[in-house]
């Protein structure tokens, strides 16, 4: 019988590994990296993102809180940069 891969557990290990990641880096994540440049924000909607997401997406340093899907930059005439990755966002 073939053995079902848990996809909630797949979560907790890329959250894990990120957050062991940032430590290990010398950041603190639960210090408000957010505090410099303001709360991640979906850019479309300018709702700012709420639990898990705010953390996530602010533990990646950039200069802007601003944050797109894939599909709502290309319906804005924009691209994505060769080599940039997606980030984990949790419903």
């Amino acid at each position: 019988m073939p053995t079902v891969s848990n996809p909630a557990r797949d979560v907790y290990s890329v959250l894990t590994d990120r957050i062991v990641n940032l430590l290990e880096r010398g950041v603190v994540p639960w210090r408000q990296p957010w505090a410099n440049v303001g709360a991640p924000k979906n850019l479309a909607s300018g709702k700012p993102y709420r639990g898990f997401n705010v953390f996530a997406l602010a533990s990646a340093s950039y200069s802007s809180p601003y944050w797109l899907t894939y599909r709502q930059a290309e319906e804005r005439g924009g691209h994505v940069r060769k080599g940039e990755k997606g980030f984990l966002e949790v419903f």
